[in-house]
């Protein structure tokens, strides 16, 4: 007999997913640590280049979780080494990349207009 009272399972294999659709706490929780890799340069900034997979297994570079073989995994390279994240890990990952490199090139060159040495 199956017990009533389970909760349902929400990711592969009964584990809970790493993140959801971009919208959840989760989510944002995830946004401020890839932030703050990116800066500490524990984490390299991406530039959308990337092949997708079926989920080997491998842990995601991001969130840290395994990628399933029911997920899609997203391997980037040029780094002298291949890294793999989640297809939605990979997309936070992207945009605070974009984010990161922005912010560092307006203040380089903020630094150039008011004279100061970066």
């Amino acid at each position: 007999m199956i017990p009533t009272n389970r909760q349902p399972r929400s990711g592969a294999f009964g584990r809970p997913r790493p993140i959801s659709d971009g919208s959840s706490g989760t989510d944002e929780n995830l946004r401020r640590q890839i932030r703050a890799r990116l800066l500490e340069a524990r984490l390299p900034a991406v530039n959308g280049v990337a092949r997708s997979h079926r989920g080997s297994g491998r842990p995601c570079i991001v969130c840290r979780r395994a990628i399933e073989p029911t997920e899609v995994e997203r391997q980037v390279g040029g780094f002298g080494v291949l890294l793999f994240a989640h297809e939605v890990c990979y997309k936070l990952w992207r945009e605070e990349s974009v984010a990161h490199r922005t912010a560092v090139v307006r203040e380089a060159t903020s630094g150039e207009a008011d004279g100061s040495i970066p």
